[in-house]
């Protein structure tokens, strides 16, 4: 599957060289953050041209913020490791496209009704409020007077789903190994010692137990994600606590006093990046079969969750 950043979606949209800043940082951070987006995510070369302001372009908005750590990133992205569509384009003999009347032959628009016209996926990324906030979009093939089709390119706004976007359209792990590499890849804010999955070795695989441990992971990584941004509690990081984290049937809970003096020890973890090991008492709950992921809480800002265990319910008696 391929992304394409649609580059007309930057159209002097922002008020401000910090208003597109602060929406490219979230891309960004998605990109770095996630080989998966970054090894798909295509854009031209020419896209810090653009412009996003009335007076700057993308490559003068990020260089007017004289912020070194954001210019030596975006210089990274884009004068170095891509990848640029435009250096090895689609091929097609039919090579004319139209959006809304207007020639996007060599805009990414163009290059991704090429893919889908060659039979790969592509879906477009934009930025918000650049006149693309909507899906599908429609790209005419051929010339005004001899159209050939119409292609629907699927189409993301909000950065923050696309993520999701790419996890739902990953193959479904069909063992243990490929549910910790998918989960790696899906959230961001969560770390998994080598050995979390080890506890499974001698369990039968299960799809209906990947799919808790993912929405389990989902959740604990919005917590994490959310108290890095907010530095600190929000109004949404506490409703994730008060939803989840608490009642008779919270997703999250801690060991009773029992329980803690009973399995003390298998409770206790070889932590990630060495050292001493890690007690690790709070866990997220599988019904069937009775699994558990235990994980070390509470956190603080700039934290990830670090998930120790993911197997057969501990204190089983």
């Amino acid at each position: 599957m391929r992304l394409y950043i649609n580059d007309l979606s930057l159209s002097s949209q922002f008020q401000s060289p910090a208003a597109f800043v602060s929406n490219l940082d979230d891309l960004l951070r998605l990109r770095e953050g996630n080989q998966v987006v970054a090894n798909c995510l295509f854009c031209s070369r020419d896209i810090r041209l653009r412009p996003v302001t009335g007076g700057h372009t993308f490559q003068e908005a990020v260089a007017s913020t004289g912020d070194k750590n954001l210019i030596r990133r975006v210089l990274a992205w884009l004068g170095k490791s891509g990848p640029f569509w435009d250096e090895n384009r689609q091929f097609n003999a039919d090579d004319y496209f139209e959006h809304s009347k207007v020639d996007v032959t060599d805009t990414s628009l163009g290059e991704a009704a090429r893919v889908l016209l060659a039979g790969s996926q592509a879906n477009l990324v934009s930025f918000q409020s650049g006149g693309f906030d909507y899906k599908p979009v429609s790209v005419q093939h051929g010339l005004p007077e001899d159209v050939l089709g119409t292609i629907l390119l699927d189409n993301e706004w909000n950065f923050a789903n696309l993520r999701r976007l790419i996890s739902s359209l990953a193959p479904r792990p069909v063992n243990w190994d490929q549910m910790l590499e998918q989960a790696k890849d899906r959230f961001d804010f969560v770390e998994f010692s080598e050995s979390s999955i080890s506890y499974l070795g001698a369990e039968p695989f299960s799809s209906c137990v990947v799919d808790r441990v993912f929405e389990l992971c989902r959740v604990l990584n919005e917590y994490a994600e959310l108290l890095s941004i907010a530095k600190g509690t929000s109004e949404r990081s506490n409703e994730i606590v008060t939803k989840h984290f608490s009642g008779e049937k919270a997703w999250f809970s801690d060991e009773s006093v029992t329980n803690k003096r009973k399995f003390s020890e298998q409770m206790k973890f070889n932590p990630i990046g060495g050292g001493d090991k890690v007690s690790c008492t709070w866990h997220g709950k599988i019904k069937s079969p009775q699994y558990r992921v235990h994980f070390r809480w509470p956190i603080s800002h700039g934290e990830k969750i670090q998930v120790y265990y993911i197997g057969p319910k501990i204190t089983k008696s």
